[in-house]
């Protein structure tokens, strides 16, 4: 039965369902059970056309879940998992067309850190980086599920404030300041201060 569905839940009747697993070689990456209204009693040729089909449908499911892995990850910048600056290209053309059409309010924000060569000379290169990532968590954390955080490169990063306007995105950019100033950015025992 379906959970959630309204139906009532039915188990399956016996000689009337038949779980065929989705496996490639030896490995099963789930099943599909078919439900017939009457009692079926399905030939060797029928299971073995069954089998072949979810054979196929096994290997498009795959193949279809390695496509969207390797386009998430072309997206990504591979350090912090914020949007790479590629991807941010073409959001940012997408997004003008359409503040174009809708006539409504955009902002763009450019989120730099001060003196961040300085990190890396004095804590190390590890450090920087977990200062990186640390950064666009507290950033993702503040900014609203329709905004866009992207890296722009090294220590920059930009934001896409769809329906923001100037006053609305400087008081935001004021907002993410205070926050990363007083934010107590670590590097094991370390505290390191940083400002945007």
């Amino acid at each position: 039965g379906l959970a959630n569905s309204g139906k009532t839940e039915r188990s399956p009747a016996a000689g009337r369902t038949v779980a065929i697993p989705l496996k490639s070689g030896e490995q099963i990456s789930g099943a599909i059970a078919l439900s017939f209204s009457e009692d079926c009693a399905l030939t060797r040729d029928r299971l073995d056309l069954l089998e072949s089909a979810m054979g196929h449908l096994d290997l498009a499911m795959r193949n279809a879940f390695l496509f969207m892995f390797n386009r998430r990850h072309a997206e990504l910048d591979t350090l912090t998992a914020a949007y790479n600056r590629r991807h941010f290209e073409e959001t940012l053309d997408q997004e003008l067309v359409r503040h174009e059409r809708c006539r409504g309010d955009m902002a763009l924000m450019l989120v730099d850190i001060d003196h961040f060569k300085s990190i890396n000379d004095t804590y190390g290169h590890q450090a920087g980086d977990n200062v990186l990532c640390e950064l666009v968590n507290l950033l993702h954390s503040r900014l609203r599920s329709v905004d866009y955080l992207a890296r722009y490169g090294g220590e920059e990063f930009v934001v896409i404030l769809p329906h923001t306007d100037a006053e609305d995105a400087n008081r935001l950019a004021e907002r993410l300041r205070q926050i990363v100033a007083g934010h107590p950015f670590r590097c094991g025992a370390t505290r390191i201060a940083i400002k945007v």
